[in-house]
């Protein structure tokens, strides 16, 4: 396991896909994505993809209602620039999303995993080597309101001391137009504001 970051963008309602066609446009216009893989679309298990770019940086999957950006977080910098470019070549294909979902993980050691106790748990409670604890908040993020969920997980299971996930995403009950002006500045607000609450760990 590594820092890792993901992108969600849902599509507008009534949005419809020629996986086929997409994944050859994608192809050809970002060859860094590397060779996709092309699935139809099956009933029995729609959580799975109808295009995935596996072989990249950028690890891009299209699902029927979304479409996914996942990559390391020590490529943030590289890639970002890529990831804007590939939603504004989204849009000039007709496709917009309503909502989204920004995602950060980070991976720490035990000196970390210790403050993290310290400064979140009551100096009374005894708590042991594995724990898991998550706590909601809606937030202002750039004036945009949005759901935030802060998890603390040990993993022992993948030789991680302590994971620290967090995840922004607008509601779902609101429409938004999510455009890649828009995410180009608001995914660094929230980078910012994710930045300034793992302090909670250093």
């Amino acid at each position: 396991m590594k820092d890792e970051k993901q992108l969600v963008l849902f599509f507008r309602k009534g949005t419809e896909i020629d996986n086929t066609l997409l994944a050859s446009n994608l192809s050809s216009k970002f060859p860094t994505l590397k060779d996709p893989i092309v699935l139809p679309f099956d009933e029995n298990n729609p959580g799975r993809p109808l295009v995935a770019f596996e072989q990249g940086t950028i690890k891009l999957s299209i699902y029927i209602s979304d479409i996914s950006f996942a990559y390391l977080g020590e490529e943030h910098k590289n890639v970002y620039d890529t990831v804007i470019e590939i939603i504004e070549y989204l849009e000039y294909l007709d496709l917009s999303f309503e909502r989204m979902g920004y995602i950060t993980t980070f991976l720490h050691n035990e000196k970390e995993k210790e403050t993290f106790k310290k400064n979140v748990f009551n100096e009374n409670l005894s708590i042991g080597s594995e724990f898991q604890v998550s706590w909601y908040k809606r937030e202002l993020i750039d004036s945009v309101s949005v759901n935030v969920w802060i998890k603390g997980i040990t993993d022992m299971l993948n030789h991680v001391d302590f994971v620290s996930i967090y995840d922004i995403n607008t509601p779902i009950d609101e429409v938004y137009n999510i455009s890649s002006d828009f995410l180009r500045d608001f995914l660094k607000q929230c980078d910012r504001y994710i930045e300034e609450k793992e302090k909670i760990i250093k």
